[in-house]
């Protein structure tokens, strides 16, 4: 085996020239990568014991490349003696280094600021170019962005919604359901908006089984608000209080707890029926224990309206408009003065023939100073003789006695009245003889007490009113009032 070594001359590039016929140059080379790679395994091996933690990784493998000219090949320039010596081009050993951890985390400030120094870029440069990007961006018109509205939008957006139109959106998502049960969401609540029942079939008839269906959803719903704990604006609802099989008086109360009503402006209280409840034709009896039954259950749903209409209004102090049949006691009186906010008032009757003082009527006027409008429905008693009543408001504007049964005027002192309605109903009061009724005329007390008056019912009055009884202000007096000179008839 001969092998031959030879230098090339110094202005050259490094070659060394070997002889391939020899098999000893390839012992020689393998060698020398067998030794390379146990040296370069001992080093990485001695670095990873050196810093032994937590995040060190042992080395799986190491690749390696040699950079060998072809053999055969000669560079250009040189020219050998002999065709059995080739060349090999020396290249410089590359330093050994381990590969980065490819999981490390970049923060988005990081990446930004390296983005800026990569490309030389300002901070308004970079702003520009994003917005001409998202302008660029087309969004697709069959569909809205609701996802990026912020809450305050979607929770006005919700606010158009439905009782049921919520509870349908509240099972979309759980940042629906969220939103939903926001408190301030439901300043609205009105429990006269829910069906009876589902079915729209035209043959279906609904039954008990509707009923009981119907009341399971609503007790479920105030469930739901005592949970919600609502800041009140409006509240509606239209339930039989005295009825302790279906208990919503529990519900209503339960309701006052749990809301927050300090904000309550309008409420409509019909406690007195449920007019969802399906009436049961072929369990009604005629008889004196029936009737006895009945009014047991008028006196005992007023005792209970009494409680709850005290609570409400300890609970609500600042409603400026309410609609509540009224059971003209003397504990409501005061509650219902408590009120002192109240502008917009409608009384509705809660049982017919119901006994009226004029010092009830008194109370109700001075202790609600700021009353502007009042709704005024009463059936009084009216034996012989007739009973007279006065109202006395310095506030008032709008009166609507219409639906009144034996209420009759007989003074009135509003001077800042300006609408005032009123009819008369057949057999609304006792058969008397025309000479011996002293009925007060309606155009004599309201030009009285009246100055500021330019509306009777529907009619705009002439300027002249007062002084001249024109064809169509005699018509609504003959239909309006019952004094000798418009009414002849035996019946008031």
């Amino acid at each position: 085996m001969s092998s031959r070594l030879e230098r090339l001359p110094d202005n050259t590039t490094p070659v060394w020239q070997l002889d391939l016929t020899s098999t000893g140059c390839f012992v020689c080379l393998l060698g020398a990568v067998a030794y390379v790679v146990m040296s370069t395994k001992k080093k990485v091996s001695a670095i990873v014991k050196k810093n032994n933690s937590r995040r060190a990784k042992k080395v799986r493998s190491i690749s390696m490349s040699l950079d060998l000219e072809c053999p055969g090949r000669i560079p250009h320039g040189n020219h050998l003696s002999s065709p059995q010596e080739v060349t090999y081009m020396k290249k410089p050993a590359r330093p050994a280094r381990l590969i980065p951890d490819r999981n490390r985390t970049v923060s988005a400030c990081e990446f930004v600021e390296q983005y800026l120094a990569k490309e030389s870029l300002t901070k308004s440069e970079l702003l520009l170019r994003l917005s001409k990007l998202s302008s660029n961006m087309r969004l697709d018109e069959d569909r809205f962005p609701f996802s990026v509205l912020p809450p305050d939008c979607k929770l006005k957006v919700f606010s158009f919604l439905t009782s049921k139109e919520r509870g349908v959106a509240a099972q979309v998502c759980t940042e629906w359901r969220a939103l939903i049960k926001t408190s301030s969401l439901w300043n609205v609540v009105d429990f006269t908006t829910f069906p009876l029942c589902h079915v729209q079939s035209g043959n279906h008839e609904c039954s008990e089984l509707c009923y009981a269906m119907y009341r399971q959803r609503m007790k479920k719903f105030f469930n739901y608000m005592n949970v919600v704990r609502p800041v009140l604006k409006q509240l509606r609802f239209s339930f039989d209080i005295g009825d302790f099989k279906d208990g919503w008086l529990d519900c209503l109360l339960g309701l006052l707890d749990s809301a927050r009503c300090q904000e309550l402006e309008f409420a409509h209280l019909n406690w007195k029926e449920s007019p969802l409840k399906p009436f049961q034709r072929d369990s009604i009896t005629w008889s004196s224990n029936d009737y006895k039954d009945l009014m047991w259950h008028h006196r005992q749903r007023q005792r209970l309206f009494t409680n709850f209409f005290d609570q409400f209004t300890a609970a609500a102090p600042n409603v400026s408009e309410l609609i509540l049949p009224f059971d003209w006691s003397l504990r409501s009186l005061r509650a219902l003065t408590r009120l002192q906010c109240l502008e917009r008032l409608v009384l509705e009757k809660y049982f017919v023939f119901q006994t009226l003082e004029q010092g009830h009527l008194d109370q109700l006027f001075q202790g609600l100073p700021g009353l502007r409008h009042l709704t005024l429905e009463v059936w009084t008693p009216s034996g012989y003789g007739l009973l007279m009543y006065s109202i006395d408001a310095d506030n008032l504007q709008y009166l609507d006695v219409s639906q009144c049964r034996g209420f009759y005027l007989q003074s009135l002192y509003a001077p800042s009245l300006e609408v005032f309605k009123m009819s008369r109903h057949s057999w609304t009061g006792p058969l008397t003889n025309v000479d011996s009724r002293d009925v007060p005329c309606v155009h004599q007390v309201l030009c009285e007490g009246a100055p500021e008056l330019i509306q009777i019912n529907n009619h705009l009055l002439h300027p002249d009113w007062r002084e001249n009884i024109y064809p169509e202000l005699a018509t609504i007096l003959n239909d309006v009032c019952s004094c000798r000179q418009h009414n002849s008839n035996w019946v008031l």
